[in-house]
């Protein structure tokens, strides 16, 4: 049996491993899209994706459009079978969905139709679910909208932050690709349409998103702590300077105080009023210092005692 010609389109680590992964399969990967190169950090280094690092190690053949458009005819050209997406960051239009003749499947990380968009990950943490997972789904026209082949589970644990999910999903796609891709493209196993009734969606953080509010109830809060570690990370305002939040733990502690007020700070960290209980904040970085465990620099905390996180 001819082997499937195979284009995977992918840009984070998340699909870089996808992409190692998929060298294991009895497919030709025929060429592989990301997103183009970016400044990072504060001296703003041009970086490859990660994904890209993954094409060249294995000499792979690598497109880096600007618009995904900008390769139609190149995409065509392969003569592609299967076109795999993973995190690629682009929409892609039907023009180039139908550069595949057999099959256009999307790796997403989440269960669908639940948190259809670019962020699923992060959503799923805060807003408190109890399991997630990856769907190996059809591409269509809508964001996320396709049949699902197949999904696979995984719990998320109380203190469980996103990037700690993040790395259980990229194992859970692997198992998933192993159980159910050849199968897929083969054309021995069918999708199911979404319900369409069911559908939430995770689209990318905002700006908006990265503040942290405490007049919400302590698990609340929590769960948008740790759903933004290890990034963007949440913050709030601390007598106009920004304080960033990596790490975090609910109490059984109550206060009447304003939420967002310190109360106490003690060797397990900085204690804050929220619409419920407290929370306890145990790592820390406020603007222009490290980030540290709060225990490590409780005198220079101890000057912000019944201050008010804004």
């Amino acid at each position: 049996m001819n082997k499937k010609r195979v284009v995977f389109m992918g840009t984070p680590i998340f699909a870089a491993q996808i992409l190692e992964h998929l060298l294991t399969f009895p497919i030709e990967l025929v060429g592989v899209v990301s997103q183009m190169d970016k400044k990072v950090g504060r001296k703003q280094v041009l970086t490859p994706t990660p994904v890209k690092e993954v094409a060249l190690k294995h000499e792979l053949t690598l497109f880096q459009p600007f618009k995904i458009k900008e390769i139609e005819k190149q995409l065509k050209d392969l003569n592609i079978d299967v076109i795999i997406t993973c995190a690629y960051g682009q929409f892609l239009p039907s023009s180039i969905l139908t550069c595949a003749k057999k099959e256009t499947l999307n790796i997403h990380a989440s269960l669908l139709p639940k948190y259809r968009g670019g962020a699923p990950i992060h959503w799923a943490v805060i807003k408190g679910e109890k399991e997630t997972g990856v769907s190996l789904m059809r591409m269509i026209k809508a964001m996320d909208a396709g049949e699902v082949f197949a999904q696979c589970k995984v719990n998320i644990e109380d203190n469980d932050t996103t990037s700690v999910v993040h790395d259980k999903l990229i194992a859970c796609a692997k198992t998933c690709c192993d159980l159910h891709l050849m199968d897929i493209l083969e054309g021995r196993l069918q999708g199911v349409k979404q319900d369409e009734s069911l559908v939430t969606f995770g689209y990318n953080i905002s700006s908006e998103d990265e503040h942290i509010q405490f007049n919400q109830s302590c698990e609340e809060v929590h769960n948008h702590i740790r759903g933004l570690i290890g990034w963007p990370v949440g913050y709030a305002l601390l007598q106009g300077k920004r304080v960033k939040f990596y790490g975090s733990m609910t109490t059984l502690t109550s206060s009447n105080q304003k939420p967002g007020t310190i109360t106490q700070i003690d060797q397990n960290g900085l204690h804050v009023c929220t619409h419920s209980t407290n929370i306890c904040i145990t790592h820390i970085q406020v603007e222009g210092r490290k980030m540290y465990p709060v225990m490590e620099d409780r005198g220079y905390l101890n000057q912000f005692l019944h201050e008010v996180f804004e």
